[in-house]
């Protein structure tokens, strides 16, 4: 059901990795990145919303509007 709105709220597909990946989200037509985030208990992630990465600073300024997909990314160690 992605981008589906339905009385003030709307599916968004958000990609969380590393982490369980792809999954439809319910948000409300208002929500924040800071909302989203907050809901995914994403804190220590990067916000990449269609493609463009929202600085941590505007996340509460920058509405999820007719956001299609929101990647919710994090570091990974590798070996070096």
């Amino acid at each position: 059901m992605p981008n589906t709105t339905t009385n003030n709220t709307r599916y968004i597909t958000v990609v969380t990795v590393p982490g369980p990946g792809a999954a439809s989200v319910e948000v409300s037509s208002t929500a924040t990145v800071a909302d989203l985030v907050q809901m995914q208990n994403a804190f220590d992630r990067t916000a990449i919303v269609d493609g463009e990465a929202i600085p941590r600073e505007q996340w509460g300024d920058v509405a999820l509007g007719d956001a299609q997909e929101v990647f919710l990314t994090g570091t990974v160690k590798g070996n070096m």
